[in-house]
């Protein structure tokens, strides 16, 4: 039986489900998942993060079940590199609120 054929049934027993491929991101476009796998009990995480609103998120989002986007996998890995490079130890909330600052319209 091939990946894909066991992905319906694990997802069936599952209470989230992590992309954690380059599909969904910029020049990868496409779904990780089936449409028609996202049911609202899932919660959905994207460690995809260019862009930010990944198509799964976007489906996942407007099927009724809770996101977790790609934008925090990109602030943690500012935070190591900040503190392997510097040598200090990073502000991961005040890096957290400067990203969604950055990257929220309005």
């Amino acid at each position: 039986m091939a990946v894909a054929d066991r992905l319906a049934p694990a997802l069936e027993r599952a209470g989230g489900v992590v992309n954690a491929t380059p599909v969904g991101m910029l020049g990868h476009e496409g779904l990780p998942v089936p449409e028609a796998l996202l049911r609202p009990e899932l919660w959905v995480s994207d460690v995809v993060y260019f862009p930010l609103e990944t198509e799964l998120i976007r489906l996942a989002r407007d099927r009724g079940c809770r996101v977790v986007p790609g934008g925090g996998m990109a602030v943690q890995q500012a935070v190591g590199a900040f503190e392997y490079f510097t040598g200090e130890v990073a502000d991961p909330v005040r890096m957290t609120a400067h990203f969604d600052e950055l990257t929220t319209e309005g």
